[in-house]
């Protein structure tokens, strides 16, 4: 999905993001900052969708900026998701030169120009651009631009910025965990929910030049290993789904009713599979649903950054019996998250402690490299926890680290990355565990990196039952599976191979994401051709 757009019009440079509505808003690259000033914001669309403009302060700059956003976007996704538009192939194209098409465009989108006043004298280029990127947008599908007859507006504004509206879709659904999906006789993660459908990390509260509250969308200050990270840098949490204990136990009795006739029995709801869920516009919603999971029986799991200490919260999940698993990283990983304060000695120290004397089984989560004991890691923070929950008593989790990247696994290992050829070689594809070497390989398919094998501690620390020490790698087969259960009393830790269960419709899935994908990637081919074609006759 294509993040941003650069355009030249008439000398000027521009930058276009899209914020979908008019009052949300997404914000630069901070080493874009000095480089540009936010000019408008164009909505269209009977104002479902919008466009947030940049301009360049010195048009000179145009490439450096291209640069710029390129090492941000291009090496953390799939496809190309920074380009450059050619503006004179859309006006000629699309007869934008002629003033009674840029107006019919106009009138079938219903554009509105919010443009900063100092920016005025640069409105006719705003115009042009604008039309020219919702015509690129709906290439070859003009009669989706709109069929109405909508007044276009300038509307000349002193802050193009405006305070975030959050909306309420509706009651949360309580739905099947992946994990335990995949794993059904491994992770007890049976059910989860997420109350927001973009991930709070990649929200950052700022003030206006009016000193209003509002949240800007920033796609840059996501968690770098997060598995969901693909998914959330498209969608700005703007609406919070709400729960209420009662709502929560009868569809809770309603995924019992599953379970029983599969010869199974829920253990614990998880939240916040894809987003962080432990934040204050949501802690009502959240401890309506602990509480009434906990009154069909079912144990909380609430894995969190922002693990924010409130008296009356820390009550409810004693009461409930819940687990917090406070995650703990690198500071470079979770940019986002230590910009709201809770950097990773915020959380391993102070939060965990507070929770920890409240009464609550309060874990530290620990991201890991399982290659290496833990007093011989290359992130710091996995020693000091473990060295730290010797002392304090509050028990140290280790998490399996599965890089989505070569770039992250190297931000957290010194471990070799071994490629699959040369892994046949060393094992000949007869014993996966014959030989000395060590370290990560991609699995088959999979966008993850995972180890070739676990060290030892580790696996003691499944039949040793530390309780103060635990484990959560639910790996693929190619080495064994190590859960501790998430610290919930009773329950025996687990040690094994474990076969993954593939999804319902994954392959269906597979394929139309394959198709969209080959898609795009053609459209893309066009584009560049186009483009080459076009500088190949300038010079």
């Amino acid at each position: 999905m294509v993040k941003a757009k650069l355009w030249r019009v008439e000398g000027d440079g521009f930058i276009s993001f899209y914020s979908r509505t008019r009052r949300l808003h997404v914000a630069i690259p901070p080493e874009l900052e000095p480089l540009t000033h936010r000019c408008a914001q164009i909505i269209y669309t009977n104002q479902r969708k919008a466009i947030d403009l940049f301009i360049l302060k010195n048009p000179l700059d145009f490439y450096r900026a291209y640069n710029l956003l390129a090492s941000r976007v291009n090496t953390e996704t799939k496809g190309d998701n920074v380009r450059i538009t050619d503006v004179e192939r859309i006006i000629k194209n699309h007869g934008l030169h002629r003033e009674e098409k840029l107006a019919e465009i106009e009138r079938k989108a219903g554009v509105d120009y919010r443009t900063q006043k100092e920016f005025k004298g640069k409105q006719s280029k705003i115009r042009l651009q604008s039309i020219a990127d919702i015509c690129d947008h709906y290439e070859g599908r003009e009669e989706k631009i709109g069929k109405g007859d909508i007044e276009s507006k300038l509307i000349l504004v002193d802050e193009v910025l405006l305070p975030t509206q959050f909306r309420s879709p509706g009651h949360i659904d309580i739905t099947r965990g992946t994990k335990t999906q995949l794993h059904p006789d491994y992770c007890i993660l049976n059910l989860t929910i997420d109350f927001v459908s973009g991930c709070p990390a990649y929200a950052e509260k700022v003030l206006n030049s009016k000193g209003e509250e509002l949240y800007l969308f920033n796609p840059w200050d996501g968690c770098s290993y997060c598995y969901a990270r693909p998914v959330n840098r498209r969608n700005f949490a703007a609406g919070y789904f709400y729960a209420d204990e009662k709502t929560v136990g009868e569809q809770i009795r309603k995924h019992k009713q599953d379970f029983v006739e599969q010869g199974r029995k829920i253990r614990a709801l998880r939240f916040g599979q894809r987003t962080e869920n432990f934040i204050p516009e949501l802690m009502d919603s959240l401890l309506a649903a602990v509480v009434g999971a906990y009154k069909e029986g079912v144990i909380s799991v609430i894995p969190t950054k922002t693990p924010l200490f409130r008296n009356e919260d820390a009550k409810i999940l004693k009461e409930c019996n819940s687990t917090l698993l406070i995650s703990i990283d690198k500071d470079e990983l979770s940019p986002g998250i230590c910009k709201k304060g809770f950097t990773n000695e915020v959380r391993m120290v102070d939060s965990a402690r507070k929770f920890h004397e409240a009464g609550v089984r309060v874990i530290r989560y620990v991201l890991t490299d399982m290659t290496k004991h833990p007093l011989d890691q290359k992130l710091e923070n996995v020693t000091k926890a473990y060295i730290m929950g010797q002392k304090d008593k509050i028990p140290t989790y280790f998490l399996l680290s599965r890089a989505n990247s070569k770039k992250i696994l190297k931000e957290f290992t010194d471990a070799p990355l071994i490629l699959t050829r040369d892994l046949k070689q060393v094992r000949r594809r007869k014993n996966l565990f014959s030989a000395d070497i060590n370290g990560y390989i991609k699995i088959g398919t999979k966008n993850f990196y995972y180890p070739l094998d676990i060290h030892p501690f580790y696996k003691q620390l499944i039949m040793k039952r530390n309780p103060n020490l635990g484990v959560c790698a639910v790996v693929p087969p190619i080495i064994q599976s190590l859960c501790s259960n998430c610290g919930i009393p009773g329950l025996r830790p687990k040690k094994g191979f474990q076969e993954e269960v593939p999804l319902k419709n994954a392959d269906k899935i597979k394929k139309k994401k394959r198709k969209r994908y080959l898609e795009k990637k053609q459209r893309e081919k066009e584009r560049r051709e186009r483009l080459q074609i076009k500088l190949d006759f300038e010079k």
